[in-house]
């Protein structure tokens, strides 16, 4: 997987690399952190992070192309020493690298649009620099073998854009994380109702109670609908190994 951020604090990069690995598969985030002095790696929930190190900060505008390009370079290097057998893109910023190096060393390549990127761009980036991205997303898109994105809406724009295939993974959570105890509920009520005083309309008192019943509706288990081999079965033509697991084999 490849991402322009450190990858282990990103929720929806954790939870499929999770997913993944419960399939079997052997996943590696390649991650860029702007605030270290060296490359580093480290082991999470089965999942081995790679940072490498490039001095930069988040909203430098167009300069961040300069650095970008340095990101892409440098993980050609450490993509082919690894010789993946499936390149997962997160967010249109890591595609050109993630495209250049799957040619070279024939993987194949997943797109996972988080959001419409250069939408997000819009205000943030000059209006030409916005309409060459899109240009490049409208390139790209038709050369991936498989495009992930969150929403249904996102999913009808892809396929506008000459998508192969399209699979909808929204931002679900396990609800088990999100399910609390007797004891904790009362404990909540009890340091709320303390606040609730300083809160409008008292709504503060509400928020454990609300946090306490609240499930996540059509949404099941974020791995059973990654199940990516939901996702990847399109591809692959395998079945999925059970709820939660997720399958890259025969990409």
């Amino acid at each position: 997987m490849l991402v322009t951020n450190r990858g282990y604090d990103d929720p929806r990069v954790c939870m499929e690399a999770r997913a993944l690995a419960a399939g079997g598969h052997q996943v590696t985030v390649l991650g860029w952190d702007r605030e270290v002095d060296a490359d580093y790696r480290r082991q999470q929930d089965g999942v081995e992070f790679h940072c490498l190190q490039l001095r930069s900060t988040h909203g430098a505008g167009l300069k961040q192309v300069l650095f970008l390009g340095r990101f892409w370079w440098r993980m050609q290097a450490v993509l082919r020493a690894m010789r993946p057998a499936v390149i997962h893109c997160h967010d249109l910023d890591t595609v050109p690298g993630g495209y250049v190096a799957a040619r070279r060393l024939k993987a194949k390549l997943v797109f996972d649009a988080h959001e419409n990127f250069p939408d997000m761009m819009d205000g943030h980036l000059p209006c030409m620099a916005v309409r060459a991205l899109r240009r490049l997303e409208a390139w790209f898109v038709p050369r991936c073998d498989l495009l992930i994105s969150v929403g249904q809406r996102l999913v009808e724009y892809y396929r506008n854009l000459g998508a192969r295939q399209v699979i909808l993974v929204g931002n679900w959570k396990d609800r088990q994380a999100y399910e609390f105890t007797a004891d904790q509920v009362a404990q909540s009520r009890q340091e709320l109702g303390a606040l609730r005083g300083a809160a409008a309309g008292g709504g503060g008192g509400r928020s454990a109670v609300f946090l306490h019943n609240w499930r996540w509706r059509g949404a099941g288990r974020f791995g059973a609908a990654i199940c990516a081999a939901g996702a990847y079965d399109h591809l692959s033509g395998t079945g999925c190994a059970g709820a939660g697991a997720a399958d890259y084999r025969g990409l």
